[in-house]
């Protein structure tokens, strides 16, 4: 189709544009030169409730009036039941406007007398049907289930106007009445006679897999989160912008916010009609180039990464063993209630590590994943004690390894120990949370470290000034057998059961054949080598036969070696 040509001022070609993009938004299934109708006063209604024209409805009506009046080659004006109603067409002319014909007319000539007739052409053998669009015409002629219903799509943040009948239609025949009422696949009738907000919230949670699945269904709608669009609606994106894309996020070395590209690259302001419209293809394109890009976000807050930025990560271990080691947290139970803020005391594992669990409490406090095959999310620890943040990685449980979160190690030795309370709040962004712990005066110690020249584990003189957890805090007074030990071999740490009968044996107490060792004592030990919830060193104490609980006093447990 031919480009438009708006005259006025500037302010008048603006709403001229607005109007016809609005008109040929709402007739996007009539043909090219189908008449599109719409009443000013919808119009003038539409422009202030979406707060586009900042006016009253009078003088949003009067400019609607003067834009569309400079603009008669693109508009025409009727008058039905003393109300005004604006017509034109998607090419963009006002009804009566003579069509140019797109193709030549068509003459037939006879054959010469004499002559012999063009000889036929030889039938051209077609390329067969793609089988994706076979699949797809024969989805859309096949019956919707009873508990199915229609769901028209509509561009998120749109509300259309209601459309103004053309004059001298026919009134429809009159119908038989329709059922008004649905019954869902656990039983509950619908009745549709309720108001919207009413069947949303009795019905929401069985009509939201219905809605899902009849989309899913229509190759013409793209889904990004819980947003969906008509992807003939989308803005495109070539190769060359998406690279541009990529060069700007390894220039900042941090993933980046759909508004900060949209802001810096495209010019798009939040401010603009169609800036949902931008966002959301910006995400749908990036989510296709899964080669180049990764999306790192929560609900709210879009992050995109890309490969070659900086990684977070663990200097003693990699991502695989992090996830191995907390697999035990899949098989948690998960919490009942989402807490206001998550606490946490500090292990030493998660302070070698610079880690924290990802468990179910955790999960129940910090945003999920988006999108079904999220690996990891971005989030940003701020800590105000010490003016600092911290870019934090959260990594979501996949198949056999736990989740968990990682990139505090230089916060951890700097300014706690293990034993530390660790206090997180969110903040009104979702993808922002503050870190507190109890600031104390200086307390001075001989702490657990680990030499790495030596490879070996020591006590070292400490000074902190954080408030401790005392029977996780690994000090030599009570734990002085761990003094000068190395690290346990790869084939004990991967065993629990074997892992916690090690920890019996540098730090219990020898009576006969047996070891005694207190359960809190256990539990800061354990954690050295690998993360143990409470939970799950119960759980190995009660599953192995070689533990057992003293009968006089339940916060001390036996280990008795079986005979090789």
């Amino acid at each position: 189709m031919e480009q438009l040509e708006f005259r006025g001022k500037k302010e008048e070609k603006t709403v001229a544009q607005w109007v016809f993009n609005l008109m040929a938004g709402q007739g996007l299934m009539f043909g090219l030169d189908t008449p599109i109708r719409q009443s000013l006063r919808n119009l003038a209604a539409y422009f202030v409730e979406k707060k586009v024209l900042r006016r009253e409805p009078e003088a949003v009506a009067a400019l609607i009036e003067a834009a569309v009046a400079h603009n008669a080659h693109i508009f025409g004006r009727e008058e039905q039941d003393e109300e005004v109603v604006y017509v034109t067409t998607r090419r963009g002319r006002p009804t009566g406007v003579e069509i140019s014909r797109a193709l030549p007319p068509r003459t037939l000539h006879p054959t010469p007398e004499g002559g012999s007739p063009a000889p036929r052409r030889k039938a051209i053998r077609r390329p067969p049907m793609s089988p994706f669009w076979v699949r797809a015409a024969i989805r859309q002629l096949q019956p919707l289930r009873p508990a199915e219903v229609e769901v028209a799509v509509a561009e998120p943040g749109a509300a259309v106007p209601a459309a103004v009948a053309e004059p001298g239609a026919a009134a429809p025949a009159a119908a038989a009445p329709r059922k008004t009422t649905l019954t869902l696949p656990d039983g509950a009738v619908l009745d549709f006679a309720a108001s919207v907000e009413e069947i949303a919230a009795r019905y929401g949670d069985q009509l939201g897999p219905i809605v899902r699945q009849a989309l899913d269904r229509d190759f013409r709608i793209i889904s990004f989160g819980d947003a969906w669009y008509h992807e003939d609606r989308l803005e495109h994106f070539s190769k060359g912008r998406l690279n541009e894309i990529r060069r700007y996020i390894l220039e900042e070395e941090t993933p980046l916010s759909d508004v900060t590209i949209l802001s810096d690259l495209l010019f798009k302001s939040p401010r603009d009609p169609d800036y949902d419209l931008w966002a959301f293809s910006l995400n749908a394109r990036l989510l296709r180039e899964k080669k180049e890009f990764e999306y790192v976000g929560v609900a709210g807050s879009n992050l995109w990464a890309v490969k070659g930025l900086p990684t977070i990560g663990s200097r003693f271990l990699k991502a695989a063993e992090i996830g191995q080691d907390y697999a035990f947290l899949m098989d948690e139970p998960p919490a009942v209630e989402r807490p206001q803020q998550w606490e946490h005391f500090l292990t030493f594992y998660e302070y070698q590590n610079g880690v924290l669990p990802y468990d179910a409490l955790a999960q129940t406090f910090f945003p999920p994943a988006l999108l079904p095959e999220q690996r990891s999310a971005y989030l940003r620890f701020e800590i105000p004690q010490h003016y600092e943040a911290y870019a934090v990685e959260v990594r979501y449980p996949s198949g056999n390894r736990g989740g968990w979160l990682w990139g505090l190690d230089e916060f951890f030795h700097n300014s706690l120990v293990p034993g530390a309370m660790l206090i997180v709040a969110r903040t009104e962004e979702p993808n922002v949370f503050v870190l507190q712990y109890i600031a104390t005066e200086a307390q001075e110690r001989r702490l657990l470290a680990f030499d790495e020249r030596r490879s070996r584990y020591t006590f070292e003189d400490s000074t902190f000034y954080c408030e401790v957890e005392e029977s996780m805090l690994l000090d030599e007074e009570r734990f002085a057998g761990l003094r000068n030990t190395n690290p346990v071999q790869p084939a004990i740490r991967r065993r629990p059961a074997d892992l916690v009968a090690y920890a019996f044996t540098k730090i219990a107490k020898k009576k006969g054949a047996q070891y005694r060792a207190r359960l809190e004592e256990l539990f800061a030990v354990v954690n050295v080598e690998r993360p143990f919830s409470m939970a799950y060193l119960l759980q190995t104490l009660q599953e192995a036969d070689v533990f057992a609980q003293d009968e006089e006093d339940e916060g001390i447990y036996l280990y008795t070696p079986a005979e090789e």
